[in-house]
């Protein structure tokens, strides 16, 4: 019999080597909250929900880019307006100019592109989510 359930913290260490999941549950906010499924005690499907703050659309005027004063000005002010959130870290991306600083700053890649999900035009139909293709094993 097939169970969902939200799993605690204290467990997530029980989440298969294999999901995506247990590389990045460290990193993940305090706040962040994990749903599996499970059969028989084991986790068979996993999904993370997570409030995370988003920095994005930075801009520097042609004639100020790599100086540093534009973007270290920037920087400040958005590492204050995350601590004003009590945030300590941040979702960005961009393109190879942004992703060097971002590096240059000691910023992690995640293992995963990114997208919006309207979750209030959820359609949950079986047909639909029946397309997704078995795992190589199978």
């Amino acid at each position: 019999m097939m169970t969902s359930r939200e799993l605690p913290v204290y467990e997530w260490d029980r989440l298969p080597e294999a999901c995506e999941l247990a590389k990045v549950a460290g990193m993940l906010p305090d706040s962040a909250r994990i749903v599996v499924v499970e059969q028989d005690g084991q986790i068979i499907g996993a999904w993370s929900l997570m409030m995370v703050a988003h920095v994005e659309g930075v801009w520097i005027h042609p004639e100020h880019r790599g100086l540093g004063a534009v973007a270290r000005g920037l920087l400040r002010a958005m590492r204050s307006a995350l601590r004003g959130w009590g945030v300590s870290a941040a979702l960005t991306g961009g393109d190879e100019q942004i992703v060097t600083l971002l590096k240059k700053l000691g910023a992690e890649a995640v293992p995963f592109p990114f997208y919006v999900w309207h979750a209030r035009k959820d359609r949950i139909l079986s047909e639909e989510i029946s397309c997704l293709p078995p795992s190589p094993s199978h």
